[in-house]
């Protein structure tokens, strides 16, 4: 249960406003904490896979799996040559 929110009645515009400044808080603390090397770090894993023509194996387990396959879906956008197409199959 949030506490950070007064315990009075409050119109729904004040309500949607309290919500929004939480967000943009929680977002911001966040956007702070991202850690711009580790995000780097993966760009070049990435990079070096796609140079030295590697796999890159992105799994996932129920839910998770729903965020691999939509993981592997966006690294492979715009990856497909024409005169071969091949889409990613998640049974293989």
């Amino acid at each position: 249960m949030r506490t950070d929110l007064p315990d009075v009645a409050c119109s729904g515009a004040s309500l949607l406003a309290m919500h929004v400044r939480s967000y943009v808080e929680e977002l911001t603390a966040s956007l702070n904490a991202f850690s711009h090397s580790a995000l780097a770090s993966v760009v070049d894993v990435l990079e070096r896979a796609r140079k030295d023509q590697r796999g890159i194996f992105i799994i996932g387990n129920g839910g998770s799996a729903a965020t691999a396959s939509h993981m592997a879906c966006d690294l492979a956008k715009g990856t497909v040559d024409q005169r071969n197409p091949e889409l990613c199959d998640s049974g293989r």
